[in-house]
């Protein structure tokens, strides 16, 4: 199988889709603890995530208040928190 032409595509960190069926389709993947916090509170789920780079870090290591705020947050306080990119 040919590999898609992806030569439009553009970055949009604001793209998150619901394709149905549980499958979520984002262009920043900022949006992922949202995503499987919603699917977490309406039933059990298989997570599978894909993406092309390397990403292992860890955002809160030096803000301890963000990491709590974080925590507490529920999905829609986690949406809010990633649309103003913080």
């Amino acid at each position: 199988m040919p590999l898609p032409d992806c030569s439009s595509l553009v970055e949009n960190p604001d793209y998150l889709t619901d394709l149905g069926s549980g499958v979520w389709l984002m262009d920043d993947h900022r949006w992922a603890l949202k995503v499987w916090e919603t699917q977490r509170a309406h039933r059990a789920y298989t997570l599978v995530h894909a993406d092309f780079h390397w990403d292992a870090c860890y955002d809160f290591l030096y803000s301890a208040e963000e990491e709590a705020r974080l925590m507490a947050a529920s999905s829609e306080e986690i949406g809010e928190l990633v649309a103003r990119d913080e």
